[in-house]
């Protein structure tokens, strides 16, 4: 994957983005500590609070979007506006 860049903080990609992908990780924290390179713990640790919820945010509205794709996958019928609803209630309710 390509790299990132946040005020002087750089780092791959795919790190950030597999800290979120693996859902065990999410729910189990200590596999996923294994798999915490030096180099990534040293990215997080040199992120400000601000970079570390742009990051955060950018996280959580890929996974929308993801979802969203998904969702036109699966449902193809289905219009746009009841394709984000479907969104909507997956995230407020933390359904798949």
């Amino acid at each position: 994957m390509g790299d990132f860049t946040f005020s002087g903080v750089e780092g791959k990609i795919g790190e950030v983005g597999a800290f979120c992908a693996d859902q065990s990780s999410l729910y189990y924290p200590s596999p996923m500590a294994s798999n915490l390179t030096p180099e990534y713990i040293a990215i997080l640790r040199s992120m400000t609070r601000a970079q570390k919820l742009r990051v955060a945010f950018q996280m959580y509205w890929g996974a929308r979007r993801l979802k969203a794709a998904r969702l036109r996958q699966q449902h193809p019928d289905w219009s746009e506006d009841q394709v984000q609803q479907r969104v909507k209630e997956i995230f407020m309710h933390l359904v798949t």
